[in-house]
């Protein structure tokens, strides 16, 4: 008996880090605790990492991968992810027998459908450890049509996700292998994007997945527009048929068919968008596209069409969401790689039909369409029409202007950068209607803080809160402009003057008036400020400092500097602020 002992007391002195891979397994599969499951795992990859215990993994490999199945099937679900990464580098480690551990994968995937994701990101590991030496090309080509058939038979979002990243993942490696599968699984994943009832996130995943196909489109151009072709005639027949949908009966249940055939109308064509956005998302910004006839033809075409049917959708229907982001996204997508489309899409007409929506739009919503804004006046710039800067920053019934009130800080800001986007243009008309409207809105929002000045009334203080937050939100607007240091644009096309604005018209030193608001003062005080700091030939064009005292009128007109009464301004609001201060 002793004797019989003793081959397993070597074997454990000889491989002792073998033993502790083992035994962190052992376990591991009876460990219900997430924390301490977590960090069980973590050993157990640093053991697995260690280029020792190479040998035993391989020559152990079958008891291993049982027991990671085993791990997979009963470890708590936060360290889900971990394991699978174990198990695919277990995999990669043995790749000099890899039909084995493909047997294994395959056989997992097929038994039990609660771990097929987590089998799927051990094999997505185990191909991107083989980035570098892609030992396993030669069984790709065979392995890829195994996971086509399990694409195109997931059941559940979640499955066809863990699926989909794994071919992603092979796509980036064995490209020889995945040319001969690039339609069929492209097929597929579009069969997805157009299912309306997929939530956001499947669709995204989608996109990104096709994003990352980007060199096979690339070099399959005939199939990449006849895809995109296709996508236009469906667009195209769905715009038609909710533009020309048959006018409802008079009954009140004909009416509501009517209207729920649009609405499904309407998500098929979001659908039809999004999917085309997610293949010229891969070519737009391409050299190989960019410089050709065809793919400059395809982007007209589609401009176009989708201006035409956006159009449609949003005068017919209200628009979904996904719908409205799509083709907003479509836009952007053009802009931004600078497509000259000025004279296919009006631009204008589709703005001004989601402004007319936009108190039912959520925060997402108003997002896209403020992107799309700030888009177009970046590209346009000095080509922006006049009207379309009146239609954004009208205040009196413009629906955007509720925006600068929101407690989605991420939506303001956005919105400030279309102001500071639209004021930093060298364009004297754009940037004096733009300005207009700011000061209007301005002069109303101290109107109402004096008529409120001494009233605490209850009903009156959400009158004073949004004076407040207008002219906060119009102070960081002009803060871009004023910062500027001697512009010549905003010193001669701007009336009032920025500094005559903030000094007289906002009234800076009406000391009796701030008392209640010091905060927003400090704010008006400092653009004040910095104004003046930016602005250092307000001193040398001072009339006061360069005209002698007696110096006949005619010759004072003569030699007048748009700035040369600032000087002057800003002694007089110094005295007026500091005796005030002195009496208080």
């Amino acid at each position: 008996m002793p004797t019989a002992k003793m081959p397993s007391l070597i074997v454990s002195h000889m491989y002792g880090e073998d033993m502790k891979i083992s035994k962190i397994l052992r376990r591991l599969q009876s460990e219900n605790n997430a924390t301490a499951a977590l960090e069980l795992c973590n050993k157990l990859e640093i053991g697995v990492r260690a280029q020792p215990n190479a040998t035993y993994i391989c020559r152990s490999f079958d008891l291993l991968m049982e027991n990671m199945i085993t791990v997979l099937k009963q470890c708590p679900e936060e360290c889900l992810e971990k394991a699978s990464t174990i198990m695919g580098l277990m995999g990669y480690i043995n790749r000099n027998d890899f039909p084995v551990y493909k047997n294994y994968v395959i056989k997992a995937y097929q038994s039990c459908k609660s771990i097929r994701k987590y089998v799927m990101l051990a094999l997505k590991t185990t191909f991107s450890c083989d980035a570098v030496n892609l030992d396993l090309s030669v069984y790709s080509e065979r392995f890829l049509a195994v996971l086509k058939v399990y694409l195109e038979n997931a059941e559940i979002a979640g499955i066809f996700i863990a699926v989909s990243e794994t071919i992603t993942e092979f796509s980036k490696h064995y490209k020889r292998a995945f040319e001969v599968h690039f339609m069929d699984i492209v097929d597929i994943i579009v069969g997805w994007h157009l299912e309306v009832e997929q939530p956001a996130n499947l669709k995204l995943h989608c996109s990104v997945a096709l994003q990352q196909f980007a060199p096979y489109f690339l070099k399959e151009l005939d199939f990449t527009f006849r895809l995109l072709g296709q996508f236009l005639e469906d667009i195209v027949t769905l715009g038609d048929e909710i533009s020309h949908a048959p006018s409802p009966t008079d009954s009140l249940s004909g009416e509501v068919d009517a209207k729920n055939q649009q609405n499904k109308v309407e998500l098929r064509i979001g659908c039809f968008i999004g999917a085309f956005n997610s293949i010229l998302k891969t070519l737009a910004n391409r050299v190989e596209f960019v410089g050709m006839i065809v793919g400059h033809s395809i982007v007209n075409e589609a401009a176009m069409t989708i201006s035409k049917t956006a159009e449609q959708t949003l005068t017919m229907t209200l628009a979904s969401e996904d719908t409205i982001m799509n083709i907003n996204d479509f836009f952007c997508l053009l802009y931004t790689n600078s497509y000259d489309i000025i004279n296919m899409v009006n631009i204008e007409e589709l703005i001004a039909l989601q402004m007319k929506q936009l108190n039912l739009f959520s925060d997402a919503h108003k997002q896209s369409l403020l992107y799309l804004i700030l888009c177009v006046f970046r590209q346009l710039r000095t080509q922006l029409p006049l009207s379309t800067v009146t239609l954004v920053f009208e205040t009196t019934h413009n629906p955007l202007a509720t925006i600068k009130f929101t407690n989605n800080d991420k939506l303001r800001r956005l919105f400030l950068k279309v102001y500071h986007e639209i004021l930093m243009i060298k364009n004297v008309p754009l940037l004096q209607e733009t300005y207009r409207h700011v000061t209007a809105d301005m002069y109303n929002a101290i109107a109402t803080l004096e008529a409120y000045d001494d009233d605490t009334a209850t009903g009156q203080i959400s009158k004073v809160l949004r004076a407040e937050a207008t002219l906060n939100f119009y102070l960081t607007a002009l803060s871009a402009l004023a910062t500027q240091t001697s512009s010549i644009i905003s010193m001669y096309a701007l009336y009032p003057s920025i500094l005559e604005l903030l000094i007289t018209n906002c009234k800076a030193g009406a000391t009796h008036l701030w008392l209640r608001h010091p905060t927003l003062h400090n704010a008006l005080l400092s653009v004040l400020v910095v104004h003046c700091q930016k602005n250092h030939n307000f001193r040398p064009t001072s009339r006061l400092l360069r005209e002698p005292l007696f110096a006949p009128k005619h010759a004072l007109d003569e030699n007048n500097s748009p700035t040369s009464e600032n000087f002057s301004l800003i002694l007089q609001f110094l005295a007026g602020i500091l005796s005030a201060a002195k009496r208080d």
